[in-house]
């Protein structure tokens, strides 16, 4: 486990990066889910899926790929309704993982 064999202020930088990176990728994905580009849609999902799982954010990821999902499905209102859960559970993530650096 990476929590393990890291130091404290390693985990911290690499939440910080993955935020940072998390957030810029789902204020794009709202841009392009409004524009209704299917696979721009569908690529930038995958995208927040694959970071969620790289931090072992697993209900972010199963969110983002239903997201994925429905884009590829061209089924607008899902992706609508997907996009605004992705935004509330990463929200709740970052109210975490900032929690996690006062509480250091």
């Amino acid at each position: 486990m990476i929590a393990r064999d890291a130091s404290p202020e390693f985990l911290l930088e690499l939440a910080q990066l993955f935020t940072s990176d998390v957030e810029e990728r789902i204020r794009c994905l709202a841009v392009i889910v409004h524009a209704r580009d299917v696979t721009a849609t569908a690529y930038a999902a995958h995208g927040v899926q694959s970071a969620a799982t790289s931090l072992g954010v697993m209900r972010l990821r199963s969110l983002a790929a239903s997201l994925e999902k429905h884009a590829t499905g061209e089924d607008w209102r899902r992706v609508e309704l997907a996009l605004e859960r992705v935004q509330t559970e990463f929200s709740h993530v970052k109210e975490l993982l900032e929690a996690m650096k006062v509480g250091r």
